[in-house]
């Protein structure tokens, strides 16, 4: 059994060394803690959008930018449908390459949420190098089309043997995109031309 005399110089001597640690360890945590406070206060004020002039300058350039950057890349999708100015665009692009054997007919409007599509065929009969040239430049008319299909075929004789006069009988369906509001002024059924 432990007597009184050697109880106290241990129960002593431990809350010394309790009072030296906490005397040493208190102040580093009670300023590590206001330290804590202080970086959090800095970063909430760094997350506020800043209005100083020189990030308004260069996130306009960096806006200025965007928008050149999509203005090159995008094509737009028109407001009107403006079927007969499409036509007449390929007529004269057809007539340009030479392929006067064509026919192009369109069907009806269909309405999607961000834009409506219409649904176009063109078939040409000419020159590889020419209904090639005409494919190219079906895919980069001035507005938004789709190639949805494409099909060349060497024309045949009457005897059934394969043409080798390298004419090419092209179809390709395309959809051409306007945007969803003018479907309700666009007449239904197709054209031709």
């Amino acid at each position: 059994m432990m007597t009184s005399d050697r109880w106290l110089p241990g129960v002593g001597l431990g809350i010394l060394v309790c009072v030296g640690v906490g005397g040493l360890l208190w102040p580093s945590w009670s300023s590590g803690r206001v330290l804590r406070g202080e970086i959090g206060q800095l970063e909430q004020e760094l997350s506020k959008p800043k209005s100083d002039p020189e990030m308004i300058e260069r996130l306009s350039q960096e806006l200025a930018g965007l928008n050149a950057l999509r203005d090159q890349r995008m094509t737009p999708i028109p407001e009107e449908r403006d079927v007969a100015g499409l036509m007449r665009e390929l007529s004269a692009m057809l007539d340009e390459l030479g392929l006067l054997e064509r026919e192009i007919t369109t069907g009806s409007p269909q309405v999607h949420d961000e834009a409506s599509v219409m649904p176009m065929t063109v078939v040409l009969s000419g020159a590889y190098p020419s209904v090639a040239e005409a494919v190219i430049r079906i895919e980069s008319l001035p507005r938004l089309v789709r190639v949805q299909r494409l099909r060349l075929a060497l024309e045949r004789t009457r005897s059934g043997a394969v043409n080798r006069s390298g004419i090419v009988r092209a179809d390709i369906r395309i959809e051409v995109f306007f945007e969803p509001r003018s479907v309700s002024t666009a007449q239904a059924g197709g054209s031709r031309r």
